[in-house]
């Protein structure tokens, strides 16, 4: 379904991007723990720019959003004005969200959009959230949103996993198994964890917690170095 298309107010500093599939100008891109707002409408494949930089309206979730709020991007949030689930944003920054920047103006509650600076995801913070194991496979594990650095799993039970988001070269994302079962942790799609074969699953002990580092698009080490 559509997004509700964010509004560029000024401009500043641009990252190219080529998207997988055809995106529409305004459309909310995430990148590692960022949102970032599509300049023109792009073909599959298309080279494109997402801005850095300036001052865009956002469609928003119904809530108000005071003057100088920290605003992230629910990446299945839903707008007050569009459609269910398409994406909005919102004063959270739990799992699933990507931070965009700074509320320039307060935004009531029924507000369509929240005007905002973009900005760096503040350091030192991890973003938080919990995902639930599942299935017994790659293709059926509780998938990691994007954007998360901090993931409690739930639901391990030596069978069941999740699945790691798709980590650019030096970027992370720690995983905490919260139950007494070893837990499955799956790399992204053609991904390899430590010098396991591509795809395939390590196995975390009950209760530990792992840093998952990528060195490239599809390698990722773990810290410590788990039995592999």
């Amino acid at each position: 379904m559509p997004q509700t298309a964010a509004k560029s107010v000024a401009n500043g500093d641009v990252q190219d991007y080529t998207p997988g599939s055809a995106k529409t100008a305004g459309d909310m891109v995430v990148v590692g723990n960022r949102a970032l707002p599509l300049y023109v409408n792009l073909a599959a494949n298309e080279l494109g720019a997402l801005a850095l930089e300036g001052i865009f309206d956002i469609p928003k979730e119904t809530g108000a959003i005071a003057l100088g709020a920290e605003v992230y991007w629910q990446t299945d949030g839903t707008p007050v004005t569009g459609d269910a689930s398409s994406g909005a944003a919102t004063t959270g920054d739990g799992g699933g969200t990507a931070f965009v920047g700074y509320a320039t103006v307060a935004a009531v509650s029924g507000d369509s959009y929240v005007r905002v600076r973009l900005a760096e995801a503040p350091t030192g913070r991890l973003i938080t959230g919990t995902v639930a194991a599942a299935g017994s496979a790659q293709g059926d594990a509780g998938a990691i949103p994007a954007g998360t650095t901090f993931a409690l799993a739930t639901g391990a039970d030596a069978t069941k996993g999740v699945v790691l988001p798709a980590l650019a070269a030096g970027q992370m994302v720690v995983v905490k198994n919260v139950d007494n079962a070893v837990l499955k942790v799956y790399p992204a799609s053609g991904g390899t964890i430590n010098v396991l074969s591509a795809n395939a699953a390590i196995s975390m002990a009950a209760r530990t917690i792992a840093t998952f580092i990528g060195s490239s698009a599809t390698q990722v080490y773990t810290l410590p170095l788990l039995p592999s």
